[in-house]
């Protein structure tokens, strides 16, 4: 079938008067296939090693898509490490912060318990300078005021 079709499209060509060359397809017959049939069968040769290129091709387009397959692999590989790290970042920085919470809460507490001291020793040396004057009545308030100071952080703690 190959042969029949390669020689129905051999062209032969035709002079007209004005100089234009017409082409047009021969047909032969059988009884004068037989020294064209021998040049058919050469190009189908040279087809044959087209062919070969062809598959040469194939191979060739078939191992890069096997090697961007491995590519695509190992980038796929290490997009998944890219997010474990980048989880682990995020679970440590949560963590950091969490912590950071929890410092500044101990800070404002212990800043809380610096001022109610400051409080009570500003009390207690009013109460020991006012009883080294002999001045009784603001010794008994001062007392009465670090009394209420102490039930107020004791309320406060619990």
């Amino acid at each position: 079938m190959n042969r029949r079709i390669l020689l129905t499209n051999r062209l032969s060509s035709q002079k007209l008067a004005n100089g234009i060359t017409k082409r047009r397809t021969l047909r032969l017959l059988p009884s004068q296939r037989s020294s064209r049939f021998v040049r058919a069968r050469r190009s189908g040769l040279v087809r044959k090693t087209g062919r070969n290129t062809n598959r040469e091709l194939v191979g060739k387009i078939r191992a890069g898509i096997k090697r961007l397959r491995e590519e695509m692999a190992e980038i796929s590989e290490e997009q998944k490490c890219i997010r474990e790290g980048q989880r682990q970042v995020r679970e440590k920085f949560e963590k950091i912060e969490a912590e950071r919470e929890q410092l500044w809460k101990e800070t404002e507490i212990i800043s809380k318990q610096n001022a109610g001291i400051q409080l009570r020793l500003g009390l207690m040396s009013g109460i020991v300078k006012a009883r080294a004057q002999n001045d009784y009545d603001l010794a008994a308030q001062l007392t009465q005021s670090l009394r209420d100071l102490m039930a107020e952080q004791n309320v406060e703690m619990r």
